[in-house]
C-alpha cells in the first residue's frame, strides 16, 4: 500500500469502520490521548460522480471507537505527514486532498493483496476480522454492536462464531489435559 494508505487499512483493521465512515474522517475525529476515533459522518459515493457527506447508515452509526495502542505512533505519524492542519482537514484524502475516491483505494489495495498471495480479501474483509477479533476477545453481542455501528442484535450476531470456534480450541485443549492427567494418574497407580 502507498505510504499514505497504510494507515487507513490499519485503522479499518483493527477498528471495524465502515470504508465510507473511514474516509469522512477528519482531524478532530482522532484522539490520540484516549486512543479513539470518532465516528459522525460517512462518505457516499453517488453513481454520478458526486459524494456526499452525511450521517452514518444509521443513528447506531455515531459513536467513538478505542483502537490498540500499537496503532497511535502509526496513526500520529500519518497525520503529521499527509492531513492538513485544520481540524475538519480529511484524515484519509485523495491526492488532490478531496474525498479518496474507491477505486483509487481498490486499485491499490487489490496491488496489495496480490503481492501477499491473497487476492481474494476484500476490503470490507478487514471490518469482518476487526468484528471477529473482538469476539474473540470476548466481545459481547452488545459491544459489537456499539463497536461496529450496529442497530439491532442480528448483524453483531455474525461474528459470534468466532466464540464458538475459539471454545471448540478451548475444549480440544482441556481435552489434552485431561489425557495428560489421566496418564499421570495411571503411571502412579502401576506398581512396576
Amino acid at each position: 500500500m502507498p505510504e499514505r494508505m497504510r494507515a487507513l487499512v490499519l485503522l479499518v483493521a483493527w477498528t471495524g469502520l465502515r470504508r465510507g465512515e473511514a474516509f469522512a474522517l477528519e482531524r478532530r475525529d482522532i484522539d490520540l490521548i484516549h486512543g479513539s476515533v470518532k465516528v459522525e459522518r460517512a462518505a457516499n459515493h453517488l453513481t454520478d460522480g458526486r459524494v456526499y457527506i452525511g450521517p452514518p447508515k444509521t443513528a447506531a452509526g455515531i459513536r467513538t471507537v478505542h483502537f490498540p495502542s500499537d496503532l497511535r505512533p502509526i496513526l500520529e505519524r500519518h497525520l503529521d505527514q499527509f492531513v492538513g492542519s485544520e481540524q475538519t482537514s480529511l484524515v484519509f484524502a485523495g491526492e488532490h486532498g478531496g474525498v479518496l475516491r474507491p477505486h483509487v483505494l481498490y486499485k491499490h489495495y487489490t496491488r496489495a493483496t496480490n503481492a501477499i498471495g491473497k487476492p481474494e480479501l476484500r476490503f470490507h474483509d478487514l471490518r469482518h476480522t476487526s468484528a471477529t477479533w473482538a469476539a474473540v476477545v470476548g466481545g459481547t453481542t452488545r459491544e459489537l454492536m456499539n463497536r461496529l455501528g450496529h442497530s439491532s442484535p442480528n448483524a453483531a450476531l455474525r461474528y459470534q462464531h468466532a466464540t464458538v470456534e475459539r471454545d471448540r480450541s478451548i475444549a480440544e485443549g482441556l481435552g489434552r489435559l485431561w489425557d495428560v492427567g489421566r496418564k499421570s494418574d495411571a503411571a502412579s497407580e502401576d506398581p512396576a
